[in-house]
């Protein structure tokens, strides 16, 4: 642009050496020639005459007109019929033609008229206006009518020019000016193409650059060019008001005019304005922050303004102006600058990309851009407007050399919506949900500082970062982005709200290739479950608590989430959490050295440590897993979860190990393998492995089984044993072992099966059996398969109340001996005190015993029958044979029926009565 106007002051420089040259003509003429007597008003006449003018030993112009005439006072000269004028210049010869002259020697002014018009031979630069004055006292041309310079492919159009000094120090285009540049690359100035191109300046920037003003000056000596938007002439101040030049503009001298606002003609306001409507800055969601936000409110333009413009951009702005020796442009009083879209580079990214395509307005109180450097500097407000985008700071700084830009005193970006992220396919159609909400939302983004270098694609914004949105909200000390790892930073004190959720952290990054969201400095998360979540921990909740399950307020119950290392991967949708993860829901809480989990494939694995509880129960393992698509959990290394116990459940306290526990939620079955061993209030148990089905509540232990209990107090508020039955209390009390291949457990329905080589063993007794059933509620107890029940001693029986002291001597000795009971069956109904054998019953003591198909015990009557082949054999070998032998208790009598025969008793009677 510099250029440009430097031609201009170039070109009516030849109009001045034009006026120069006819002003030594008459100088000449006035020495040599003399005047001729009286006569007309004019002494002397010439005609067809040719002159030249040399300076430095070279001709400089030729004229050859038709008739040159000199007054009688020799001070006005007139020439006429000027058929043809040469001017050489910077090894051109431009051609001239006028249709007459005047020269006032007195007043030293010339004047010349007709149509003016310096055209160089192939006719692509001229200089033409209509007529021309030239004041040699006050030094000053001016040219009144229409002037138009074509020189170097650009032309300049004013209504008048005026200029001051020899040399055209000083000049001024006035009204209606126009300059049109089609490319400032043309310029045959070597010195401003190397400016160009250190300034790194886009070509469409530099192309088609039309100016428009009321009034074009050029200072020369100063190398000040200034565009004003009114006719008036304003000379140029010695000193700049102070207000106008900030401290920080490099090397910016003295001698800026000030803003002219003096009524004239003005241009009509840029076209295009108006499709950017303006928001309103006290709308909800601005940030609250130390520094003084900027207004979006886009201030109006002036009425009067000028113009400056390219294929790719408009300036509409109260004043240009342009300073060549500190390669100075500055736009001042309300600057408008329309940035028109253009193409993307391909390395470009997608945002990048779409923010080029469109047109961009930008508008400030002063605009100062160092072409040299490279450097244009705004000390004021400014505003930048996209359809949809604006944004505002308080001051800003472009390096263009370096492709970046500084943002400063508070910085504000607002989006109103989000369709231009979608029409320029920033979000892609398939994105999620979530992703497309984010991005349609009004955005409103604030911070104290933000740095942008576009070739390398780094942003760095810094002080009190926000990012708001109705429902969504984030805040920071800094946030950088890095254009080289394409990696966000965001970190000092970073919080996320979005809606219910929240998130926390000192330090949070994200890389765009490969979606990894990172917080190595530790976060924390609180998370509102979805419906299809919440519903399957409702399941949970409602069956372990019951009634006291509080569904309105279970609805408000958020996943809470804490470690020292969290990392997201996007692409894969795996998030992980490393060093004393934590994660907590209610009451149930998963801590473990590092969980991670597969949002994609809906699973979960825990390692190290690992410890879920809730109110009931803790589960402590080296690794466990969730598959929440199967609803398969599993767990292992060294498992061992630890119950509580449970009012509602009827649960007692329990403690299982195991090396492996699987379980799945679905069907409620389940295993623990690797040697489980279950211990619950003074019982265990331990078994090769362990299966179970948390629905049914059925428990299954196979392999080497072994129980054991220490007493009966775990019994203690059941239904198995009346409250009164000491007898039954007497043998449940005792420490118990149970050894088996199979041991089947039903709480809830109070059945336990136990089966394979089953040993039951109790102080000074032991029952062996291949199969034991147990019903808790019904107070049944049975024993089949090779049964067999023996006692080493007899104190039990005492204890118990089944021998007493209304027993006679002979049954308290026997009861406390030895005694082993054999068959195939064995029913206790001991609510009843009944108890009932079958199949080959033998009862044995010493070397008595009882033998028959069956035995019938009532404990209630203290009567036994024996039923079926009965046969009896007292320690003294004496026999009783018979098929049924009754045994009163209370009466101390024994009553034998049908066939009864007998050895040894009737030997005794015949010794007797011998």
């Amino acid at each position: 642009m510099v250029d440009r106007i430097k031609i201009l002051s170039r070109n009516l420089l030849l109009l001045a050496l034009a006026a120069g040259a006819a002003y030594g003509i008459w100088r000449i003429l006035l020495l040599e020639l003399k005047p001729q007597g009286p006569g007309p008003a004019h002494a002397f006449v010439f005609e067809n005459m040719h002159m030249r003018v040399w300076k430095d030993d070279k001709v400089r112009w030729e004229l050859w007109a038709g008739r040159v005439e000199i007054s009688r006072g020799k001070d006005v000269y007139t020439i006429t019929n000027i058929k043809k004028g040469l001017l050489y210049r910077n090894n051109k010869i431009y051609r001239f033609k006028a249709a007459r002259a005047f020269y006032d020697s007195t007043n030293k002014q010339v004047r010349i008229y007709g149509r003016i018009n310096f055209q160089t031979e192939k006719g692509d630069e001229f200089f033409r206006s209509r007529d021309a004055f030239w004041d040699g006292n006050a030094e000053t041309l001016r040219l009144p009518n229409p002037v138009a310079v074509m020189e170097g492919g650009n032309l300049f159009a004013g209504d008048s020019f005026q200029a001051m000094g020899e040399e055209l120090e000083n000049f001024a285009v006035i009204g209606h000016v126009t300059v049109i540049i089609p490319d400032v690359k043309d310029t045959e100035d070597s010195d401003m193409l190397k400016e160009l191109e250190d300034a790194a300046i886009e070509a469409g920037d530099i192309k088609n650059l039309v100016l428009k003003a009321q009034r074009v000056e050029h200072n020369s000596r100063a190398g000040l060019i200034s565009a004003y938007p009114a006719r008036v002439w304003t000379p140029e101040p010695q000193a700049p008001p102070s207000e106008l030049v900030p401290a920080r503009a490099p090397g910016l001298p003295g001698g800026m005019p000030p803003p002219i606002n003096v009524p004239g003609g003005a241009l009509p306001p840029p076209p295009g304005l108006d499709i950017l409507p303006g928001l309103d800055p006290s709308a909800p969601g601005l940030p609250m922050t130390p520094f003084t936000p900027p207004s979006l409110e886009t201030p109006p333009l002036p009425p009067l303004h000028v113009s400056l413009s390219t294929d790719a951009w408009n300036i509409r702005a109260g004043e240009i102006h342009v300073r060549d020796k500190e390669k100075l442009a500055r736009a001042a009083g309300r600057v408008y600058l329309v940035r028109k879209g253009r193409k993307p580079d391909k390395k470009d990214r997608k945002l990048i990309k779409a923010l080029k395509r469109r047109d961009a307005l930008i508008v400030t109180e002063e605009l100062r851009y160092f072409w040299r450097l490279g450097r244009a500097e705004i000390d004021y407000p400014l505003i930048m407007r996209q359809k949809e985008l604006t944004l505002a700071a308080n001051s800003g700084l472009v390096l263009t050399k370096l492709d970046r830009a500084e943002l400063r005193g508070g910085v504000i970006l607002r989006q109103t919506g989000g369709k231009w992220l979608f029409s320029n396919k920033v979000i892609e159609d398939g994105a999620d949900d979530k992703v497309k909400d984010i991005a349609r939302a009004q955005t409103t983004i604030s911070a104290a500082s933000v740095d942008l270098d576009f070739d390398k694609e780094d942003v760095l914004a810094t002080g009190d970062v926000s990012v708001m949105q109705k429902d969504r909200f984030l805040t920071a000390g800094t946030a950088a982005y890095s254009g080289l790892t394409k990696t966000w930073e965001i970190f000092g004190n970073v919080t996320v709200r979005d809606k219910e959720d929240y998130y926390e952290a000192p330090l949070f990054t994200y890389n765009e290739d490969t979606g990894a969201l990172t917080a190595p400095q530790g976060a924390y998360f609180e998370l509102l479950p979805d419906e299809d979540q919440r519903a399957d921990f409702s399941d949970y909740f409602m069956d372990r608590d019951g009634d006291a399950f509080d569904k309105q307020k279970f609805q408000k119950e958020k996943v809470f989430v804490r470690g020292n290392d969290m990392r997201f991967d996007d692409g894969r949708d795996i998030l992980t959490i490393t060093g004393s993860a934590d994660l907590r829901f209610k009451d149930v809480t998963l801590n473990a050295d590092r969980v991670t989990v597969n949002l994609a494939r809906e699973t979960m694995r825990a390692e190290g440590r690992v410890t879920i509880k809730d109110k009931n129960s803790t589960l402590t393992a080296d690794w466990a897993d969730a598959d929440w698509n199967t609803e398969i959990y599993k767990a292992g290394g060294g498992v061992k979860i630890a119950h509580t116990g449970n009012l509602k459940q009827d649960s007692d306290p329990f403690e299982l190990k195991g090396a492996e526990l699987v379980w799945n939620r679905k069907t409620g079955a389940g295993s623990v393998t690797g040697d489980p061993a279950l211990t619950s209030r003074g019982r265990r148990a331990t078994a090769d492995s362990m299966d179970f089905n948390s629905k049914e509540k059925i428990y299954t232990l196979e392999g080497d089984v072994q129980m054991q209990q220490d007493n009966g107090d775990w019994l203690r508020g059941k239904d198995y044993i009346d409250a009164d039955d000491t007898q039954a209390w007497a043998i449940a009390k005792k420490p118990t072992k149970i050894k088996c291949r199979s041991a089947r457990l039903e709480p809830d329905s109070d059945y336990f099966l136990l089966e394979g080589a089953v040993r039951v063993t109790q102080p000074e007794k032991e029952a062996l059996a291949d199969r034991i059933e147990f019903w808790g509620k019904k107070k049944r107890l049975v024993m089949e398969g090779s049964v067999r029940m023996s006692q080493s001693g007899g104190d039990w029986l005492f204890e118990g109340g089944f021998v007493d002291d209304t027993d006679d001597e002979d049954m308290r000795k026997r009861a406390r001996k030895p005694a082993d009971i054999t068959c195939k069956r064995l029913e206790s109904l001991y609510g009843e005190r009944r108890l009932l054998l079958t199949g080959g019953v033998r009862i044995t003591q010493g070397k008595s015993s009882v033998e028959g198909d069956s035995l019938w015990h009532y404990g209630k009557t203290k009567q036994t029958v024996i039923e079926g082949g009965v046969k009896v054999v007292d320690e003294d070998g004496r026999s009783l044979k018979a098929k049924r032998v009754i045994y009163d208790g209370e009466a101390k009598t024994v009553e034998a029926f049908n066939s009864i025969t007998g050895e040894g008793y009737i030997n005794e009677n015949k010794n007797r009565r011998r």
